[in-house]
């Protein structure tokens, strides 16, 4: 596998061969919808490739990405515990700054629920989440930071 800035290649570019992304830092999960020889990951993390080619399946070795704009405010999110959680999770501020919103995002990229933030301790229910990876996304007008959770 190589690496150009955020963008990782399986080099196996041999016809017929298939590409599954995966998040080492989750016990290989796959990351769904990544499928192709290429894949820019949206938030930090640990990424490996699986490729299958005539019925075997080869796996890179991980490989580290930093995503920039991804956990560098340090204003906008203080913290989010617990991390795994099955019930709820809190999302402790450091500073609460007008219109600022919280989007979780599942690992497809599909946006499952989005709030207005009015308080610096905000709760979420997970009851209606699938088992998973998840990414919350504090946005305001100081900055965005995603956080990462998994939801037992």
């Amino acid at each position: 596998m190589s690496q150009t800035g955020n963008t990782l290649t399986s080099n196996e570019v041999t016809s017929g061969a298939t590409y599954e992304w995966v998040d080492c830092d989750n016990g290989n999960a796959p990351i769904g919808g990544e499928t192709n020889q290429n894949f820019t990951p949206s938030v930090s993390g640990n990424y490996a490739v699986e490729v299958t080619l005539n019925g075997c399946i080869v796996t890179s070795s991980c490989t580290a990405v930093t995503v920039v704009g991804v956990n560098e405010n340090s204003k906008t999110a203080t913290t989010l515990h617990p991390n795994p959680a099955s019930d709820i999770i809190t999302i402790d501020l450091a500073e609460l700054h007008p219109n600022t919103t919280m989007t979780v995002i599942d690992v497809t990229g599909k946006v499952v629920k989005e709030m207005m933030v009015t308080n610096k301790r905000s709760t979420i229910s997970l009851s209606d989440f699938s088992s998973g990876i998840y990414f919350v996304k504090i946005s305001s007008e100081q900055g965005t930071n995603t956080v990462k959770f998994i939801k037992k």
